[in-house]
């Protein structure tokens, strides 16, 4: 846990708004952990995982209006991962009001499971499109084993990438 503390520090330097990154996992789900200081780094975030709120780490977790959990039930919090239209105007809403915001999309295996994997990458070229006109940052978490090659080369062409340490 030290090690994912001075790498989050040293990353926290090294994002630039305006800005996407790709976070390439390697089956050990470290994202978080390594990303767990950022968000007490001065900056506004919202976090859109697969994962429900309880199960994130407090950092991440503390602002209920700061996470959002893609399923399909229907609550607070809540939003229907098929509807990439509705998401993409609550990223933009947010990113729309401030500088420095960070957007972190945790789970686009569910979002390709529940869409086709064209539209979740024009989704994401619309994300990327966001945060650089807002300044803002976009940090997305990707399994590539989830991925055939030529999708993952795709992914990787669009955003800078981050991997973490084993």
């Amino acid at each position: 846990m030290r090690e994912a503390r001075r790498v989050s520090e040293k990353l926290g330097g090294l994002l630039r708004e305006g800005r996407s990154y790709l976070i390439v996992e390697n089956g050990e789900n470290q994202s978080f952990a390594m990303l767990d200081g950022l968000a007490k780094d001065g900056r506004d975030t919202l976090c859109l995982s697969r994962k429900p709120p309880d199960r994130l780490p407090p950092s991440w977790s503390a602002d209920p209006e700061g996470v959002i959990w893609l399923t399909s039930a229907v609550g607070p919090g809540m939003m229907d991962p098929q509807n990439l239209g509705i998401l993409t105007e609550r990223i933009q809403q947010f990113l729309q009001h401030g500088e420095r915001r960070m957007v972190l999309l945790d789970g686009i295996e569910y979002l390709t499971v529940m869409n086709d994997f064209d539209s979740v990458l024009r989704f994401l070229y619309r994300l990327s499109e966001m945060a650089y006109q807002y300044k803002g940052v976009l940090l997305v978490t990707v399994l590539p084993e989830a991925f055939e090659d030529r999708q993952m080369a795709l992914l990787r062409r669009e955003m800078d990438i981050l991997e973490p340490r084993s």
